[in-house]
């Protein structure tokens, strides 16, 4: 009786398969033993250096001769199989079986060994069960006042500057803890490097677990959501990294609880205008470590979108600018001045000369931490002109109409523009007046030195009130 050979569909066929690549392979891996132990010592050839103006040779470490870069890949794998060949004798095409088995595994391990390796930082990328695109920006050039140049020879700051592309993302983080006094994320005891938001690279390092201080994640915990940074009272902070955070939340229909800071009445506030109720959330303590079995985790609270207009974040300030009764029909003719008043960073020492001789303008002068946030997102929806130094009540251009004029008094010490991509986001044409303070070296809290030179202020500020009273309707 004759059989026909089994087609390649048969259930005999493919059992035949898997009885002979289970045979080859137990012959090809005998050799992978040695050949791993033999690589840790052979370091055949590496590039001499990383610069990519350096890169065009690469050294034998055991001859000291050079070879062009792309080849020593190659040089490298016929070492292995000469080795290979001479320690089992078994043949050079034995060998090269052997070798090539031997790098998909060391491949494979290697990703393994990244993962584990403790000296590595881990990244929410390596941890995340889940990632999902929430929004994207594009490089934008600076939209200021006429492109930075007012009659009689006057420029605005960041002339030249361009906002930072960036996808914006949510992460699923399961069985973390949190570190309440740097705001970062642990995973098997070790930090999460990309949580921490403007920390000591060397306190994010030396971060572990304290069970003395360690709060464990109740039974029944909902998935939880990381809400704010570490500047947990802040008022730009919350604004620009929570509001939206809490907006892309809203939007997903997420229904667990929220980490939170011990709340302010306008924390509350907002929390509530967004539709969460704080009592579901976990409120932290600072000193404190928190374990939590699912958290959401999204780049805004890191920071990562400070640079980056999205307009996420836009829709998420209209959003709730309308639900404190923001039509987007209100007049705007104030031109309003931000007196920084109590603050202590970066304080100015005549700042009330100024804010005088701006009333006297016709400025309307505000302190808005002694308004509520709904009334701060009215207020600012009726200014045509907006005139502040750098601070936390710059904030408030999120709730100004587009085409609103802005006008930031910048220190020389602290010359950031995150303010700037927060009018670019909104559409506000922005003009950054350099103060000089007598401060050389950067910081975001000293003290000026220098008076404002009110005179020179005042006369910019008639400069761009007459601009807004021709752009704006």
């Amino acid at each position: 009786m004759v059989c026909a050979p089994p087609s390649s569909s048969s259930p005999q066929f493919n059992t035949l398969r898997h009885v002979f690549l289970l045979r080859q392979a137990d012959r090809l891996l005998r050799p992978c033993h040695w050949l791993r132990t033999r690589l840790h010592d052979l370091q055949a050839i590496r590039p001499e250096r990383e610069s990519p103006t350096a890169i065009s040779k690469a050294r034998d470490r055991e001859t000291g001769d050079y070879y062009p870069a792309w080849c020593w890949p190659k040089i490298s794998l016929a070492r292995l199989m000469r080795e290979a060949g001479s320690a089992h004798g078994s043949g050079a095409c034995h060998s090269t079986k052997a070798v090539r088995m031997f790098s998909f595994a060391r491949l494979f391990r290697r990703k393994a060994s990244v993962a584990l390796d403790p000296s590595a930082p881990l990244t929410l990328a390596d941890v995340a069960t889940t990632m999902r695109v929430l929004d994207s920006a594009q490089v934008q050039p600076a939209g200021l006042v006429q492109d930075g140049c007012l009659p009689g020879g006057a420029h605005s700051l960041f002339r030249g500057w361009q906002s930072k592309p960036l996808i914006l993302r949510q992460y699923e983080l399961e069985d973390v803890v949190l570190d309440r006094n740097l705001m970062v994320f642990l995973k098997d005891g070790r930090p999460i490097a990309d949580t921490s938001y403007l920390q000591p690279p060397q306190a994010v390092a030396d971060l572990t677990v304290r069970e003395d201080d360690l709060v464990p994640a109740p039974a029944g915990q909902p998935v939880m959501a990381a809400c704010f940074d570490h500047w947990s009272t802040n008022y730009y902070h919350w604004v620009v990294h929570t509001v939206p955070t809490l907006f892309s939340l809203r939007q997903s229909g997420f229904e667990g609880g929220l980490i939170l800071p011990q709340l302010t009445p306008w924390q509350e506030e907002t929390v509530r205008m967004n539709g969460f109720d704080p009592a579901r959330a976990t409120i932290t303590e600072p000193g404190r470590q928190y374990a939590f079995r699912k958290v959401i985790y999204t780049d805004c609270v890191r920071g990562a979108a400070d640079f980056s207009p999205l307009p996420t974040s836009r829709a998420a300030y209209h959003t709730l600018a309308a639900q404190a009764g923001v039509t987007g029909r209100e007049p705007r003719t104030l031109d309003l001045f931000i007196e920084r008043g109590g603050a202590s960073n970066r304080l100015m020492p005549n700042e009330a000369d100024l804010a005088q001789a701006l009333a006297e303008a016709g400025f309307t002068v505000v302190r808005p931490e002694t308004l509520s946030v709904a009334d701060q997102m009215r207020l600012f929806a009726k200014a045509r002109l907006v005139v502040g130094a750098l601070g936390a009540g710059m904030a408030n251009l999120a709730w100004c109409r587009p085409g609103t004029v802005i006008c930031e008094l910048v220190p020389q010490q602290h010359q950031n523009p995150c303010n700037l991509t927060l009018a670019m986001q909104m559409g506000l044409p922005y003009w950054g007046e350099l103060i000089e303070t007598g401060v050389e070296e950067e910081s975001h809290v000293a003290v000026s030195q220098k008076p404002f030179n009110v005179p020179e202020l005042v006369h910019r500020a008639r400069q761009l009130t007459m601009y807004a009273q021709a752009q704006v309707p």
